[in-house]
């Protein structure tokens, strides 16, 4: 899908972040079309759940399965309530999913997700994990070896696969997983 310029990026203004009926023209194209998610109410062809909008940055896709690299940002954004968010909403983006390792926790392949940024493991959490130079989504598990303390990548397929971060690997955590949009929708009757 191709950017396309904007009334801010021709007068090289950032857009405003709060995404209303107002400022929504100022992001013409560059808006993923995700209203099935983000609304009941329409006002100038804007959905709005209600309340605050925000427009999270979209930053590509990631993997469920196989490691692959994470896009730079993409220049697109999604509108997301505010209110849905914990802590500030610039710690957010939303990424693509791709892959099946992750369907018994409830993403499936294609599923947008929105992520917390956060370079703390949390042990036992679904992170995204960027692991010998490509990018993962995961759940981060920790194990007593006979070497002491050992991080896996624990694969929610029913497969039982664990892969292990070696001591000498490259790795480092991207952020933490927040909600699917696909959820946002269903538990909010969209």
């Amino acid at each position: 899908m191709p950017a396309t310029k904007t009334a801010y990026e021709t007068e090289a203004r950032e857009p405003p972040a709060l995404y209303t009926a107002e400022t929504a023209p100022a992001y013409g194209e560059n808006v993923i079309d995700l209203s099935r998610f983000t609304g009941r109410r329409e006002k100038d062809g804007v959905r709005f759940h209600g309340g605050e909008m925000v427009l999270l940055p979209y930053v590509g896709k990631a993997a469920a399965g196989v490691p692959i690299e994470v896009n730079e940002p993409t220049g697109y954004g999604v509108p997301f309530p505010k209110r849905h968010l914990k802590g500030k909403w610039q710690d957010y983006f939303t990424i693509g999913i791709y892959g099946t390792s992750m369907t018994e926790f409830g993403i499936s392949d294609g599923d947008d997700v929105v992520i917390r940024k956060t370079s703390d493991p949390k042990p036992g959490k679904v992170m995204l994990i960027r692991h010998q130079g490509e990018t993962t989504l995961k759940r981060l598990i920790v194990k007593e070896t006979k070497e002491g303390e050992k991080y896996f990548l624990r694969w929610e397929d029913g497969s039982g696969r664990e892969d292990p971060i070696e001591e000498d690997d490259d790795w480092e955590i991207q952020g933490e997983y927040h909600m699917s949009l696909l959820d946002f929708n269903e538990r909010h009757g969209r």
